[in-house]
């Protein structure tokens, strides 16, 4: 029952899925015309997203839960390892 208690919300939810994705489709958006002038290739375009803009947005995201919740340990809180006899079933 206590797993109740710290699952987030339904528009939390939403929002963590998608804020990301709205932040490198405005960065795609808005430097595409200037690198794909330059003769670069779109996907480079995402890949400077992805390393300028989602790693530093999820990294501090990552950081700011640790801090709440009481250390990095606690971000995920299913480390056991799986035995072998579930793994193969």
């Amino acid at each position: 029952m206590e797993n109740l208690k710290n699952q987030l919300s339904l528009p939390k939810l939403i929002f963590f899925h998608f804020y990301a994705g709205f932040f490198i489709t405005g960065f795609y958006v808005w430097l595409s015309p200037k690198i794909i002038g330059l003769g670069y290739p779109g996907f480079a375009v995402l890949l400077m997203a992805e390393i300028l803009i989602l790693t530093p947005l999820v990294g501090g995201h990552m950081i700011i839960l640790s801090k709440q919740l009481g250390g990095f340990h606690r971000l995920i809180p299913y480390r056991n390892p799986l035995p072998w006899k579930k793994f193969i079933s």
